[in-house]
């Protein structure tokens, strides 16, 4: 999405397999989400495939910061999302250089009227307006042979500057009015194709949203952000 701003809480969870997280502690002033180990008598939500060596798996602990548009605001935060295709591959180098690891946003799931890649997607694919976010409208995510290939272009745009990981947003469309019949196993046959991509390449991905799957994704996914 072209404008966001943090909300009160940004919830980073990290996806492992030994053990469960707590929702993270927000500084409201600063806008840095902190994911905290949760303590052991907490349950696993799910159990995970081990990670390739090459593919960064956040840690609980680390501090995140979410902006996606506008001057990128110097803070202390150890991750830093931003949108994979306004923000330069100078820009990934300097906040990695400073220790910082770095997640690319796509928009996933919506197709947006601002995009250089905007004519690529086919008009059966493009569904309803997205409500309150102007030039935005949902995609259908079922056709997977379509989106793919289009996400696969960012997604190498991603790994060319340098991130650590792709966030894309947007796979929650059956909770919405898209336009299309969108189901939970849709946006997971969806997910898994988006996280072949992504680790073939070696970055991370997180799941954006539709918290309700995270236990059938997490399998898919290094993190999720809510």
């Amino acid at each position: 999405m072209h404008l966001r701003t943090l909300p009160g809480i940004v919830l980073a969870l990290l996806v492992t397999a030994c053990s469960g997280v707590t929702p993270p502690v927000t500084d409201a002033s600063s806008g840095a989400a902190t994911t905290v180990a949760a303590s052991p008598s907490t349950p696993s939500t799910a159990s995970v495939s081990p990670v390739a060596p090459a593919i960064w798996q956040p840690k609980p602990g680390l501090s995140w910061q979410v902006q996606y548009s506008g001057t990128l605001v110097a803070g202390t935060a150890l991750v830093v999302d931003v949108d994979g295709h306004e923000t330069s591959a100078a820009t990934v180098a300097s906040l990695k250089k400073a220790g910082k690891h770095v997640i690319c946003y796509i928009n996933a799931g919506g197709w947006e009227d601002w995009r250089p890649d905007k004519a690529a997607f086919p008009k059966a694919v493009i569904g309803d307006k997205l409500d309150g976010w102007p030039g935005e409208r949902w995609l259908d995510i079922r056709a997977v042979g379509v989106l793919v290939p289009i996400m696969a272009a960012r997604i190498d745009e991603c790994a060319r500057k340098g991130f650590d990981a792709v966030d894309p947003d947007n796979m929650d469309g059956w909770q919405a009015r898209s336009g299309f019949p969108l189901t939970q196993a849709d946006t997971l046959t969806y997910l898994a194709a988006l996280s072949e991509v992504a680790h073939t390449r070696g970055l991370a991905i997180g799941l954006k949203n539709g918290i309700e799957v995270l236990g059938d994704a997490a399998p898919l996914v290094e993190f999720a952000v809510n």
